[in-house]
C-alpha cells in the first residue's frame, strides 16, 4: 500500500474530468447540477472498480494499492475541482 494521499494521478482526474466536463457543457449546455449528478458515480464507481482490481490484478497495477484517503477522498475532489474549474467561467 502507498502512503501518499496525494499522487500524480490526481491532477490526471482533475483532467480527464476538466475535458468531460467542457465537452458535455459545450454540446448540452446542462445546469451544473447535472453535472454533479454524473461526478458522483462516476467518480466513486471508477475507485470502486479500481479498488477491487488492484487487489484481482497487482501486477497490472504495479503492486501499488492506493492510500484509502488517495482513492475515497483526494481522487473524487480532484474530480469535482476539474469539472468546476472547466466550468467557472461559464453562465450556470
Amino acid at each position: 500500500m502507498t502512503s501518499d494521499i496525494i499522487d500524480l494521478w490526481a491532477l490526471i482526474h482533475l483532467f480527464a474530468f476538466a475535458f468531460i466536463a467542457s465537452a458535455v457543457h459545450a454540446r448540452w449546455q446542462p445546469h451544473f447540477l447535472y453535472h454533479l449528478l454524473w461526478w458522483f458515480p462516476l467518480s466513486f464507481g471508477w475507485e470502486l472498480a479500481e479498488h477491487f482490481l488492484q487487489r484481482a490484478y497487482p501486477a497490472t497495477w504495479g503492486g501499488v494499492i492506493e492510500h484509502w484517503a488517495n482513492a475515497w477522498i483526494a481522487d473524487p475532489l480532484a474530480n469535482l475541482i476539474g469539472v468546476s474549474q472547466s466550468l467557472s467561467h461559464r453562465d450556470l
